[in-house]
């Protein structure tokens, strides 16, 4: 009776280890789809805004670099999560190597941050490194300062077919460098020039009443 009841056990643990794996294998498991915001630094006159731009590419790596999936949509959303006065404009498609060569863009949003929809128009196309899903133009001010951007998991979206796929978010930063006009710099210059030589007049007064 003992080794019977042993005999279950082992079945039945057996059994729910195979439908587990079962389970696991069906499973859309895909989490190397990479989407980051770059690192950008842009140089101001100290006064004026700056325009500039960002391109959003896909790096893939693992099981998906060596087959690749399909995808005939995306959702992208970017939030400025620190600095203040940065602004986005409408979305333009990816310039360099697009996903989609003729992407439909719905909506753009209008929060501190902006949102983009886009799809292809069709069939879904594959996937590969260093496609290029979106170019988010910015306007910044000309103060100097760095506003760090990061991309919102919850709105952001691959999908094929209305499967989403997995991906990993990275967030980057803008940087605003204010660079004084060469005349301004001629100007600070010259009153260095000036500062310098009035100090050694005084001092050469200073020598010849001693």
């Amino acid at each position: 009776m003992i080794q019977h009841r042993a005999g279950i056990r082992i079945f039945n643990l057996a059994t729910i280890a195979s439908i587990l794996l079962a389970l696991f294998a069906a499973l859309p498991v895909r989490a190397d789809i990479v989407i980051d915001w770059p690192e950008i630094v842009v140089a101001s006159d100290g006064v004026n805004p700056v325009n500039g731009f960002a391109d959003i590419f896909i790096t893939l790596t693992g099981a998906d670099l060596i087959s690749p999936p399909s995808i005939d949509a995306f959702n992208l959303r970017f939030d400025v999560v620190s600095g203040v006065g940065l602004t986005f404009s409408t979305p333009q498609n990816a310039v360099v190597n697009p996903l989609f060569p003729n992407a439909n863009f719905f909506a753009p949003g209008s929060y501190p941050s902006t949102t983009v929809e886009a799809a292809n128009d069709g069939t879904g196309v594959a996937l590969a490194n260093g496609k290029g899903l979106i170019r988010a133009p910015f306007t910044a001010p000309g103060n100097g300062q760095t506003y760090t951007i990061s991309i919102n998991t919850q709105d952001t979206q691959l999908s094929y077919q209305g499967n989403a796929f997995n991906f990993v978010a990275s967030g980057g930063s803008v940087t605003v460098q204010a660079v004084p006009e060469p005349a301004a710099i001629f100007g600070m210059g010259v009153v260095a020039l000036v500062s310098a030589a009035g100090a050694v007049a005084t001092r050469r007064r200073k020598l010849v009443r001693q």
